[in-house]
């Protein structure tokens, strides 16, 4: 994989809109860690009640990141339910080392450091069936160890997006959006949202380029960045399929659910979507 125009390859199955064209992964979206936004809001399938025991048993992202935020990181690449205690969230916390996964009102914490201008798959499960801390992480495809730093309290992911306090990347906001902190510096590619558990062999074919049934990775044979073959409930593209309309990027989901949510840019400019991508 490599930085730049992106590439074409036949995509794992067919793409969103059926037929068998090319899979084409040219572009992502690129946040300058001040105040840009792109807003989900509702996800009205992962919708959850707003007491114990918060919701869904399962549930699985995929995105790819590239930051640009130097050694004094502090940066949610995105949040769900300004509670973070009950809703999902990823951040990367360079003074310690850490990235932080947020779910099952618990957060956990994995020992790594992310180098700045480089790529970088992250997947993470939640699966109330497994012991605490009840998931697992995966960088390129690879086995993280979680430290389990805040003990969920209930056995279910607690994913609850209550009407104006939705779902967001390039940040940490809080009051239906009107509070943002800790922006994202850096480009996001290829974001999805499964409401079932990816297993590790799953994990590791999306980070290198495989099919969801395959048991070994299949190479350069299929697409990096194509998640067809996995079926997501939610996928956003993040700059392939985007339209600007003058003042923000709408970013399309191409997911496979029955709940599909376009996304819109806040504060971005038409340069935000850059040819950029893994």
């Amino acid at each position: 994989m490599g930085l730049g125009g992106g590439r074409s390859a036949t995509a794992a199955g067919a793409p969103p809109g059926g037929g068998a064209a090319p899979f084409s992964n040219a572009y992502s979206l690129e946040f300058d860690g001040s105040d840009e936004l792109l807003i989900m809001g509702d996800l009205t399938d992962l919708n959850q009640q707003s007491s114990v025991p918060y919701g869904l048993t399962q549930i699985s992202m995929s995105f790819w990141i590239y930051p640009n935020n130097g050694a004094s990181a502090n940066q949610a690449v995105f949040s769900a339910n300004s509670n973070y205690l009950r809703g999902l969230f990823f951040q990367e916390y360079a003074p310690a080392s850490q990235l932080y996964i947020g779910w099952g009102y618990g957060a956990h914490s994995i020992s790594a450091t992310l180098n700045d201008s480089q790529w970088y798959h992250v997947c993470a499960v939640y699966d109330a069936s497994l012991s605490a801390p009840r998931g697992a992480f995966y960088l390129d495809g690879v086995s993280q160890t979680i430290n389990d730093n805040y003990p969920a309290t209930t056995n279910t992911a607690g994913f609850n997006t209550p009407a104006g306090d939705g779902f967001a990347v390039g940040a940490y906001r809080s009051n239906s959006y009107s509070t943002i902190s800790h922006n994202w510096e850096g480009r996001v590619d290829e974001m999805a949202i499964w409401t079932s558990a990816l297993t590790a062999q799953q994990a590791m074919n999306i980070a290198k380029g495989g099919e969801s049934s395959d048991s070994k990775v299949s190479g350069d044979d299929l697409a990096v960045g194509s998640l067809a073959s996995f079926e997501p409930e939610h996928w956003w593209r993040m700059g392939d399929g985007g339209t600007w309309d003058g003042t923000n990027w709408t970013i399309p989901d191409v997911g496979y659910g029955d709940a599909t949510t376009s996304a819109t840019t806040s504060n971005m400019v038409e340069s935000s979507r850059t040819s950029g991508a893994p």
